[in-house]
Order: structure tokens, then C-alpha cells, then sequence
């Protein structure tokens, strides 16, 4: 049996000594982002002393963890642009503060935010080789920013 990523991505990371949750979110009313919102901050409480590395798949992820990092404090942010979605992600908005962690894009440079161009650590354009080389770029960022 092929094990989907997400759940592939959480084994790896508790293999490698982190504490790994894994939260989907599932698209429902207009009020998606607060629930989402809400659920996120609730899982993070329970789960750590330690502010969380949040990793976002996809816009919705991507302006979910935007409203987390707004909020609550954070070790860093790994935003990763969901292939196939050929959305420009122009309609998130701009972060109301300057972030103080560690930030992370995977995603082509025509899909990131103006904003996030010029507040990222990196940004990885090309991403071959699927999950688990998005997966070991973001393990080894992790390591290069002391994660």
C-alpha cells in the first residue's frame, strides 16, 4: 500500500526526533479560515511547549497558517505551493507584521505573493522528484536555519 505524503512526511519527522502533527483541513463554510483558525491553535496547545514549525500545503493551508503566525508565536513557516493549483496566490494578504522566524517557500516564483519575495529565506522554483525531495529540502533548511 502506497502511504499518501502528508502521512509519509510525519513518520520521517518523528523518525528524526521531532513531535509531528498533522492537521487537514477541510473546506466547509465561508467561516473555513476561523474554524481552521481555531483547530490549529487548539492541536499546538496540546501538542508543545515549543512554538510549532508550521508547513503549509496549498493556498487555504497557506492562509491558514498566515492567520496562526499573525497570532501566535512560531520557530518557523514552510509554505508549499500544491501542484496543479494554478491560483496566483496575489489575494493573500500582506503580513500586518515583520516575521521574526525562519520562512520557507517551495513554490514556482510566479505563484508567491510579491510580499513573501522579499521576506523569505528561500525560495525553491523547481521541485522534481516529488514529496520526498520537497520533503528532504525542507529537512535540510530546517538544519541550515538550527530547527
Amino acid at each position: 500500500m502506497i502511504c499518501r505524503w502528508p502521512s509519509r512526511w510525519q513518520k520521517i519527522l518523528i523518525n528524526k526526533g521531532y513531535r509531528s502533527s498533522w492537521i487537514h483541513l477541510h473546506k466547509c463554510k465561508s467561516q473555513a479560515l476561523d474554524i481552521w483558525y481555531k483547530d490549529m491553535t487548539q492541536a499546538m496547545q496540546e501538542h508543545s511547549y515549543f512554538p510549532p514549525v508550521l508547513i503549509g500545503h496549498g493556498l487555504e493551508a497557506w492562509r491558514a497558517c498566515q492567520k496562526y503566525v499573525s497570532n501566535k508565536p512560531v520557530s518557523g513557516l514552510v509554505l508549499i505551493h500544491r501542484a496543479g493549483e494554478d491560483k496566483v496566490a496575489d489575494d493573500i494578504p500582506c503580513f500586518t507584521f515583520e516575521p521574526h522566524f525562519p520562512l520557507l517557500v517551495v513554490a514556482p516564483l510566479n505563484k508567491i505573493p510579491l510580499f513573501l519575495q522579499e521576506q523569505v529565506d528561500h525560495v525553491l522554483t523547481d521541485s522534481p522528484g516529488g514529496h520526498d525531495l520537497l520533503l528532504q529540502h525542507t529537512l535540510d533548511w530546517m538544519n541550515d536555519v538550527n530547527m
